[in-house]
């Protein structure tokens, strides 16, 4: 059966159907779309005082650190994909955050006008005294 204008009947039926489940399936893949990464966090060892710092006697500081933060344009992108294990299911999921983006444009024209700066949030350091993740354990090499 061929989808074609000259064919009545049943092809047309046929023809609509095959297309409203293509546009559904297309559409299911909205539902795996995310909006933000969770926010990543540095872990803070305890403060060891040695015999040296107790010496010197100065007082504790952090280290502030930036925010990461840029300021830009809007990219009216609502939804977005995350990396998935699967070829056809990262497919999916991009077709359907096409088509939700191509849907909610106008809206965002209008909660975010042309040319209205926007920030970007970046990751975010709390104050520190070392900023530093746990080393690896060191490896000991057998002489």
């Amino acid at each position: 059966m061929t989808c074609s204008i000259l064919n009545r009947g049943r092809t047309i039926a046929f023809c609509r159907g095959i297309s409203l489940i293509a546009a559904g399936a297309t559409l299911l893949g909205v539902l795996g779309c995310y909006h933000a990464q969770p926010a990543v966090t540095v872990p803070q060892p305890p403060l060891i005082v040695d015999q040296a710092m107790q010496q010197r006697q100065w007082a504790r500081s952090n280290a502030i650190y930036q925010t990461g933060a840029v300021k830009g344009y809007s990219t009216r992108t609502t939804f977005t994909t995350g990396p998935h294990d699967s070829r056809l299911l990262t497919t999916g999921l991009e077709n359907g955050a096409l088509i939700g983006n191509t849907v909610v444009m106008p809206f965002t024209l209008i909660t975010t006008p042309p040319f209205t700066p926007v920030v970007y949030t970046g990751e975010e350091v709390p104050p520190s005294y070392t900023a530093m993740p746990p080393l690896p354990p060191s490896q000991t090499s057998a002489r």
